[in-house]
């Protein structure tokens, strides 16, 4: 591959957000000139940003606030990816909580945000979380749209390779 190298990672307490994080990953692979490393939530998302030209991260919204991880994560790189092309995609049942993101790292201002439904499978929940979820009226299943997740992706590598390199902090 040539092109810019672009970052995707990914936060998942259920693995959720790792599928799309990965959809999102191929679909840039397949459809963009460009090199594409994907890291989900079981790898250190620090790894290579570095040398990224763009990172998407993808974040999973637990009772409308993003994954602590998540924000954690944002909070302490924000430094190193306000240098970079930023995107954000949010994962859940219901609404977003894009509105965690200016509170826990100001700094950062992405060049898009995206919602998808996620998928939610009581059996994989924890007691206190099957409770909240029934308190929050969500029902269970698997709502994720793979075509809508990669015609964002598509929409990226458009937008991405107009834009002009991102000057480095």
């Amino acid at each position: 591959m040539t092109g810019p190298l672009t970052r995707v990672v990914t936060f998942s307490r259920y693995g959720s957000t790792d599928d799309v994080g990965a959809w999102i990953a191929a679909a840039l692979t397949r459809e963009q000139d460009q090199s594409v490393y994907f890291t989900d939530s079981t790898e250190d998302p620090s790894t290579g940003l570095g040398e990224a030209s763009s990172v998407i991260v993808g974040v999973p919204v637990y009772a409308q606030h993003f994954l602590a991880e998540a924000r954690h994560f944002l909070a302490a790189r924000q430094d190193l990816l306000a240098g970079r092309e930023l995107w954000l995609f949010t994962c859940s049942m219901g609404v977003s909580g894009v509105n965690d993101l200016p509170r826990d790292a100001p700094d950062l201002v992405p060049a898009g945000v995206a919602h998808f439904a996620g998928r939610l499978d009581f059996a994989r929940l924890n007691r206190a979380e099957r409770l909240l979820m029934r308190a929050l009226r969500q029902s269970g299943g698997d709502r994720r749209e793979r075509a809508g997740v990669e015609r964002w992706a598509a929409s990226i590598g458009r937008v991405g390779a107009c834009l002009a390199p991102v000057p480095r902090r």
